[in-house]
C-alpha cells in the first residue's frame, strides 16, 4: 500500500473529510494492480506443476513401451506394420523425423547420429507396432510412436557384411511420446532410445586383431512323418566352431510348439503337422557368434505315410456308440482307449483310413460325424505321442436312417377282461411288403380323455399279423392305439390308422 494512501487512511480516521472520487478509483486501481500479480503468480505455479506431473507420466509411458521391446529377443525385434512407415510434415510430429521413400529414421533429429535404416517385416509375430495404443493417464493422453532400426557398431573394426549382411551389428529402439499441453496448446515430445545387441558383434583381441563370426546357413533336412533330423552347415573364418543349438519352432496354425537342443546335429519328434521354422545359432572359438535367422529356415512338417501298423507311437482302440450295430443318426460317440497316451497325444479320426481329421488333444469320449448315406460305415482312429501314430483302431457300425413300411387295417379282433385288466387282440393289414430290416411292431396308446403323448405297448405275437396286449388297459378306460413297425436302427413306421379300444 502506498504512503499517500496510509496518510489519507490517518487523516480519515482523524476527523478530516472523506475520500475524493479520484482517490478512490486511484486505490482500487492499486489494489487490482496487486491481485493481478497474484493470479498470475498462481497460474503460472499451477502450469509448472502440470507440465511436471505430464513429464512424468511421459517418462513412465516411455518406460512401459521400452519394456515390450526388451521382452522381444534380437531377432523379433522389428516392426510388423504392412505399410511402410509414413513422413510427416509437421515438425513436432516424431515422425518428421522419417524419410517415406528410404524408409529411414533419425533418431536424434537434428542431432550428430545419421538416419537409420527401419526394421520392418510386415505381419512378423511377436514383433512392435509403430503407432501403439495410446497411453492415458489422468486427463493427459499420450501419443507413443516407436521405431527399430539397424545400426553398425563402428567399433567392431568389420568393413564386411556381419549381423544383416549389410554391416549391421545391432538394433536400435525409440520411443517418442507427445502429448498436448492444456494450458499453451502445445504439442510436447519425450523421447528415449536404447541400443540391442544380437550378441553377435566381433571383438578386438590383445594383439589388436580382430576375430571374425562364424557364418551358418539352413541345415540339411532329412524327415519320416514327422521325424525330422537336421545337421548344421556352418563354417569359421578364423578359426573353429565351439559350439552349436537349436530351436524348432511352430508358427501360425502349429503356433505355440518349441524344441530345443545342441550339437552338429539334432532329431526331434514334432507333434504337430505344419510349418516350423528352424534356427540354428553357432559359437567360435573365440566366443563370437552368428544365426541363420534372416535366411527364413523353413519345413512344413506332414505325415508322408498311411500305415495302418502306425510308425512306432501308442496303440489304441475306438468303439461307437457303445458297441451298438446299428444307428440312425450320422453322428455317434466314440469311447476312446489309449494306454500310453499322455497329456501332451493327440488323436485323428478317419472314414476311409486316408484322409484324417485334424489332430486334436486326446480324450476318453469324442464325437464323430459319419460320412453321408445309408450302409455299413467303419471308422478308423489313431493315436500319437512325440510325433508318432501307432496301429489303427478301427470299429464298425450300421447307418440305417429309412423307416420300415407301415401297415394297415388295424382293427380289435377281441377283448377279454382278467380282474381290472382288459386284455385286447389287434389284427391288421400287413405292410406291402414287409421291410427286409423289420425287427418288431408296438402298439402305441393313450386315454381317450387325454391330449397328451401316447405310450408304447408290446404286443405279444399270436400269428404274423396278430398280436395280443396284456396288463396295460384298465377295463374302465377306453383308449385310442395305432400300430407301428420299428426296424434294428430304431426307425419308426408310419402309424397305422387308429381305434379305439
Amino acid at each position: 500500500m502506498s504512503r499517500w494512501i496510509q496518510n489519507r487512511l490517518r487523516a480519515r480516521l482523524a476527523g478530516e473529510a472523506g475520500f475524493t472520487l479520484v482517490e478512490a478509483i486511484i486505490s482500487i486501481s492499486v489494489l487490482a494492480v496487486g491481485m493481478l500479480a497474484i493470479a498470475q503468480a498462481i497460474t503460472f505455479s499451477l502450469h509448472s506443476s502440470g507440465m511436471a506431473r505430464q513429464k512424468l507420466g511421459a517418462r513412465a509411458a516411455i518406460e512401459q513401451q521400452m519394456e515390450l521391446a526388451r521382452a522381444l529377443n534380437h531377432e523379433t525385434l522389428v516392426l510388423s506394420d504392412v505399410d511402410p512407415i509414413p513422413h510427416e510434415t509437421d515438425t513436432a510430429n516424431p515422425d518428421y523425423w522419417v524419410d517415406f521413400g528410404d524408409q529411414t529414421h533419425d533418431p536424434d533429429g537434428a542431432g550428430p547420429l545419421a538416419p537409420e535404416e527401419l526394421v520392418r517385416e510386415p505381419g512378423a509375430n511377436p514383433a512392435l507396432q509403430h503407432y501403439q495404443a495410446p497411453v492415458v493417464s489422468g486427463e493427459t493422453t499420450f501419443a507413443v510412436y516407436m521405431y527399430v532400426t539397424w545400426v553398425d557398431n563402428e567399433d567392431d573394426g568389420l568393413a564386411t557384411a556381419d549381423v544383416d549382411g549389410d554391416t549391421h551389428d545391432a538394433k536400435r529402439t525409440t520411443v517418442a511420446i507427445t502429448w498436448t499441453d492444456p494450458i499453451s496448446g502445445n504439442l510436447e515430445t519425450s523421447q528415449l532410445s536404447a541400443l540391442f545387441s544380437e550378441g553377435s558383434v566381433p571383438y578386438q583381441d590383445v594383439q589388436g586383431s580382430y576375430n571374425q563370426s562364424p557364418s551358418v546357413v539352413c541345415p540339411a533336412t532329412t524327415s519320416t512323418d514327422l521325424s525330422y533330423a537336421f545337421t548344421a552347415d556352418a563354417s569359421d573364418p578364423d578359426g573353429a566352431i565351439s559350439a552349436i543349438t537349436w530351436a524348432i519352432e511352430g508358427y501360425g496354425v502349429a503356433s505355440g510348439w518349441d524344441y530345443y537342443g545342441s550339437g552338429s546335429t539334432f532329431a526331434v519328434d514334432l507333434d504337430e503337422e505344419g510349418p516350423y521354422r528352424v534356427l540354428t545359432s553357432v559359437y567360435d572359438d573365440e566366443g563370437a557368434s552368428a544365426d541363420n535367422a534372416l535366411l527364413n529356415c523353413e519345413i512344413t512338417a506332414a505325415t508322408t505315410s498311411n500305415n495302418a501298423a502306425g510308425n512306432g507311437g501308442p496303440s489304441g482302440t475306438v468303439i461307437a456308440n457303445a458297441g451298438a450295430t446299428y444307428t440312425n443318426n450320422s453322428q455317434v460317440t466314440l469311447t476312446l482307449s489309449c494306454g500310453a497316451c499322455s497329456g501332451g497325444s493327440k488323436m485323428q479320426f478317419s472314414a476311409d483310413g486316408s484322409t484324417w481329421t485334424t489332430k486334436a488333444t486326446y480324450t476318453t469320449t469324442s464325437l464323430y460325424s459319419l460320412p453321408v448315406g445309408d450302409g455299413s460305415k467303419t471308422i478308423y482312429a489313431r493315436f500319437w505321442s512325440s510325433g508318432k501314430y501307432g496301429p489303427w483302431g478301427t470299429d464298425t457300425i450300421t447307418v440305417d436312417t429309412t423307416a420300415p413300411n407301415a401297415p394297415t387295417g388295424l382293427f380289435k379282433f377281441a377283448s377279454q377282461n382278467q380282474g381290472n385288466d382288459k386284455n385286447v387282440t389287434f389284427q391288421w393289414t400287413l405292410p406291402s411288403p414287409v421291410s427286409s430290416d423289420s425287427a418288431g411292431y408296438r402298439i402305441y396308446y393313450r386315454p381317450t380323455t387325454s391330449t397328451g403323448a401316447y405310450s408304447p405297448a408290446t404286443c405279444t405275437p399270436i400269428v404274423t399279423n396278430r398280436c395280443i396286449v396284456t396288463g396295460v388297459f384298465n377295463k374302465n378306460t377306453s383308449y385310442q392305439t395305432y400300430l407301428v413297425y420299428y426296424d434294428n436302427a430304431g426307425n419308426l413306421s408310419a402309424a397305422s390308422n387308429t381305434i379305439t379300444v
